[in-house]
């Protein structure tokens, strides 16, 4: 009687651990790859069940300027209290660190790569003053300003 038992056990248990995800759905709109989310929000009693994203702020980093000013793959960001975005990119073919403005035009970059003064190794951005002063993630200890 056990060993029935036990495999009964055994493949339920199997069973219920299975991959319970669904098919993942994927469409392209204007060129951009698109996930669709087939889950229904969760839901707050007396509150709006719906929501809109509205595009605040974007850097395509394929443009011909950003590609003439060396910039390569983006990775960390911070901004200031003007609304200047700064970008560390690690794939650079000039300067690591670079700044745009709120409409997201390029206003300039510093940090190129080496081992003297003002030239970096590999950059972090630690973060992005009130004063507009770049925090030394693993900046140089001296403070950089655009």
């Amino acid at each position: 009687m056990k060993k029935p038992l036990s495999c009964l056990i055994a493949v339920f248990l199997l069973l219920s651990c299975g991959s319970r995800q669904s098919k993942i759905d994927r469409i392209t709109e204007d060129g951009v790859e698109v996930v669709l989310n087939h889950v229904a929000p969760y839901l707050i009693k007396g509150q709006p069940s719906s929501f809109s994203l509205e595009k605040v702020f974007s850097i395509d980093t394929e443009r011909t300027d950003l590609a003439e000013a060396g910039m390569g793959s983006a990775g960390e960001w911070d901004a200031d209290n003007a609304g200047n975005v700064y970008v560390v990119c690690f794939k650079n073919n000039k300067n690591f660190i670079y700044r745009f403005d709120r409409a997201g035009r390029l206003l300039g970059s510093f940090g190129r790569s080496g081992q003297g003064p003002g030239e970096l190794q590999w950059p972090f951005l630690g973060g992005v003053s009130e004063s507009g002063e770049i925090s030394p993630g693993r900046l140089p200890p001296e403070v950089h300003r655009l």
